[in-house]
């Protein structure tokens, strides 16, 4: 027994299940996507031994087959509908040579889906004799004039649909500059150049068995060449078919990671200054799980696609950071890349691997991500005051020449904060943390705003990666800031 039948349509039901919204909430187009997918994912479930055998032994000879048949007429028809939706919605003035075989094809290939699944079924029903149950349909009736219109009239619009397809998806090729694009309409025209291959294939031999009652070598010949054939096309364009969506997918799966990666820095800029922020962030009281719930409600929020919520998160991170541009000292830019720039010089190479080594055992003594999140919410709330047992009775970098294991908190602190690279993303996330921190203590703002250039290059493409980056050193900006806060010039000793 072939599992292939078994194999195709688990596939195709998959598929299905997964563009199951695109049918609920999408367009014209992906509903008659959709529906072809049902389709060919039912026909591949009608091929399946088990099922076959269950129909044709119901008492309607040969109704697996018909069924198979009016179904896959509905499939085509789908997948051309879709096809001729694409490449034919153009302007109504164009003259290129794809919309107007669109525009053609479209006026008559509902017509003719309805007129063969008719004529289908009048033929099954009044002029093929069924009173023998057939293992192969064609082979079984062979040499009756009813099997042969009944199937030409199945082959004949499976190959028409099929070479409109095909000529519709290779001139995409042409048109198309991605090049995952040109691998899906390839293989999925491809796909439809095997499927008219199959029904010319099929064609033949029907002729062949209306003429000459086949022998069995030659029934199993044409079944050997033919039944891997549709299963290799049908695997094809669905492959086809799932190559934009899996990059749709890996999108979407980049699109939550940057969400993820900027929340923490959103969720401060957005409570500080909530004004350009159009979804407020989560509140939620719930004693110890108040923070993940937070996070978790403002990543997965279903009111704003993730595209979209990427996008607002940049926009209002900017928004926010040309307010705080008031409240920052108008050197303090100048001030945080200079200490960006000292500890990148100072926690070099030399030293990397033990920091590294260190930094479990310190999130281990510290209490981990919340004990560092207490401190961070402690410095953005502003203090001023600073301890005489503080880092100002510590070393604010490592400066001696003694041995290398001898790290002061400081310095540790500093090697977390400012990895060998990205010294301007560190110095934006310095700068962020501690103007946030000058607004949130109740510094009044400034009649102009301080200096601040961001090295993000301006557009959004650029902007994610590198906010990204600079949301990295946000979140360890907790030394740099109260150093910033204290000292007018925190790299001079």
């Amino acid at each position: 027994m072939s599992i292939a039948p078994y194999v195709v349509a688990s596939l195709f039901w998959i598929y299905a299940f997964w563009r199951l919204s695109s049918a609920l909430w999408g367009d014209h187009r992906r509903r008659a996507l959709w529906g072809m997918v049902i389709a060919f994912a039912a026909v591949w479930t009608l091929k399946t031994p088990v099922v076959d055998y269950g129909m044709d032994h119901s008492g309607i000879n040969d109704l697996s087959s018909v069924c198979k048949h009016v179904i896959a007429i509905g499939g085509i028809y789908s997948l051309l509908a879709y096809v001729l939706a694409v490449y034919g919605s153009q302007d109504e003035s164009s003259d290129e040579g794809y919309v107007r075989v669109s525009r053609v094809v479209s006026k008559v290939a509902l017509k003719a889906a309805v007129v063969t699944i008719a004529s289908l079924i009048l033929l099954f029903a009044f002029a093929i004799d069924r009173s023998k149950p057939t293992e192969h349909f064609v082979t079984g009736h062979a040499g009756e004039l009813g099997m042969t219109i009944y199937m030409s009239l199945v082959y004949l619009y499976m190959g028409g649909a099929s070479a409109v397809a095909a000529y519709q998806w290779a001139s995409a090729v042409r048109r198309t500059t991605s090049w995952l694009m040109r691998v899906a309409l390839g293989m999925m025209s491809t796909s439809m150049g095997l499927a008219v291959l199959y029904a010319l294939i099929r064609t033949v031999y029907v002729f062949y068995a209306t003429a000459v009652v086949p022998t069995q070598h030659i029934a199993d010949l044409q079944e050997n060449i033919t039944e891997p054939l549709s299963t290799g096309l049908f695997l094809l364009l669905l492959l086809g078919l799932t190559v934009p969506t899996t990059r749709a997918l890996v999108d979407r799966v980049r699109a939550f990671t940057a969400l993820m990666r900027l929340h923490l820095l959103w969720r401060d800029l957005a409570l500080a200054v909530p004004a350009p922020v159009m979804l407020k962030p989560s509140q939620l009281k719930l004693g110890p799980l108040t923070r993940p719930a937070n996070f978790l409600r403002d990543i997965f929020r279903l009111d704003q696609p993730v595209q979209d919520r990427l996008a607002r998160y940049v926009t209002e991170i900017r928004d926010i950071t040309a307010e705080l541009q008031y409240y920052a000292p108008s050197d303090l830019f100048d001030r945080a890349k200079k200490y960006a720039q000292v500890c990148k010089d100072e926690m070099g190479p030399r030293r990397t691997w033990l920091f590294w080594l260190r930094r479990p055992l310190d999130r281990w003594a510290g209490g981990g991500l919340a004990h560092r999140r207490s401190q961070r919410e402690e410095a953005v709330r502003g203090r001023g005051e600073r301890s005489t047992t503080g880092s100002r009775a510590e070393p604010k970098l490592v400066r001696t020449v003694g041995p290398p294991h001898v790290l002061t908190n400081n310095a540790q602190q500093h090697a977390e904060a400012v990895p060998d690279e990205d010294t301007a993303a560190a110095a934006e996330g310095y700068w962020t943390s501690a103007a946030l921190a000058h607004m949130t203590r109740g510094d009044s703002p400034r009649p102009t705003q301080a200096e601040f250039t961001s090295a993000s290059g301006g557009n959004y493409d650029s902007e994610v990666p590198w906010l990204q980056k600079v949301a990295t050193h946000y979140r360890a900006a907790d030394t740099a800031t109260q150093e910033l806060l204290a000292d007018p010039d925190p790299v001079t000793a």
